[in-house]
């Protein structure tokens, strides 16, 4: 925790589980970072590759709590350097031209459009225009490798998001109006969007379930 607090990233609310509840769910990676996963961790049906990056567990470090420290940071900036690794790998510049063309089309599509003027439209507007913005965060930062500021507006960016559509398509007016005095949409906002047409086939609730704590 406190290594990953250095470097700007909070952990203190994470805690380990149990792998069983998600052997049965679909993985493009499965990744193990210590030789001891390796050899225990089981078969993911649903990965469609598995790998191993082998670091030194840090837990086992000897010493002061100074020199665990130092052991905690290194294994700690060997995982950062590898996955800023893997993910340039992985995201061509084609790929992120492609993101960079959608940025500017949907920017060119809602910039300046007229709506009809009503506190439902501004909310929504205004929330849907924070995801826009965080999606062109995103892939600037990308694009110049800064892959662990990127990641940490993914929840931002998909919070922004269904709030933008439960604004637009599911509340009341009166929960329009407690929104734009500071209220909280309800906890029940994804499965009112996935109650409309159009959302049926609950990719928000799924998103929600598989990668939220990753987010």
């Amino acid at each position: 925790v406190t290594v990953m607090s250095e470097a700007g990233v909070d952990i203190s609310h994470h805690v380990s589980e149990r792998v069983d509840p998600y052997l049965n769910q679909p993985f493009d990676y499965v990744i193990t970072v210590c030789d001891h996963a390796q050899e225990t961790c089981p078969v993911f049906p649903g990965a469609a590759t598995k790998l191993h990056w082998s670091f030194e567990d840090p837990a086992e470090a000897t010493g002061s709590y100074e020199q665990k420290l130092i052991v905690f940071r290194k294994t700690r900036d060997e995982i950062a350097d590898t996955i800023r690794y893997f993910i340039s790998q992985r995201l061509t510049l084609q790929r992120m031209g492609e993101a960079e063309q959608f940025g500017v089309a949907l920017h060119n599509l809602v910039n300046e459009t007229e709506v009809l003027a009503s506190d439902r439209n501004r909310a929504a507007g205004a929330v849907f225009f924070i995801a826009q913005e965080h999606h062109h965060s995103i892939v600037v930062l990308f694009k110049y490798t800064f892959y662990s500021s990127g990641f940490t507006l993914l929840r931002s960016l998909f919070e922004a998001y269904l709030r933008g559509l439960w604004l637009k398509y599911c509340a009341t007016d009166a929960q329009v109006k407690e929104f734009i005095e500071g209220g909280e949409p309800p906890k029940t906002m994804i499965a009112e969007i996935e109650a409309i047409p159009g959302f049926e086939a609950k990719t928000l609730s799924r998103i929600k379930k598989d990668a939220w704590k990753t987010m």
